[in-house]
């Protein structure tokens, strides 16, 4: 960002140096006495300065504002970021605990399942009837 600011502040000082030089030399070479020319010079010399004082002033102006902005928009992200990663750790945080719970409500209805079945054997008997075949 700097390399940008110095490179606006160098082009704003050549423009006005480059019209201050065409401005001069435009008098110089005018069909004027000298008397006239050197106080129009003076004079357009005088303008040129406040307007690159003006010009200068308000460039730092507006660099300031775009450095402030600058870092309001980095902290604004630097503070969203840490929000949204705290989120979805949360967010983890509870699809664990969900998937505990889960997990331990499938294992208890597995061992439901398997004591019912268990019992049912266990109350059939010998599933071989006398002849050795399975009653199915």
């Amino acid at each position: 960002m700097a390399e940008s600011d110095e490179g606006g502040a160098y082009f704003a000082m050549g423009a006005m140096l480059g019209a201050a030089v065409g401005a001069a030399l435009g008098l110089l070479y005018a069909p004027r006495p000298g008397v006239e020319t050197r106080q129009e010079l003076a004079l357009r010399s005088d303008e040129m300065r406040q307007r690159a004082e003006r010009l200068s002033a308000e460039l730092e102006t507006k660099t300031d504002e775009l450095r402030r902005r600058a870092r309001e928009l980095a902290e604004a992200l630097e503070t969203r970021s840490g929000e949204v990663l705290e989120q979805a750790g949360e967010r983890v945080d509870d699809l664990r605990e969900g998937a505990r719970h889960l997990t331990a409500d499938l294992r208890e209805r597995a061992e439901e399942v398997a004591d019912d079945w268990t019992a049912r054997v266990e109350d059939t008997g010998d599933p071989l009837d006398d002849a050795g075949r399975s009653p199915i």
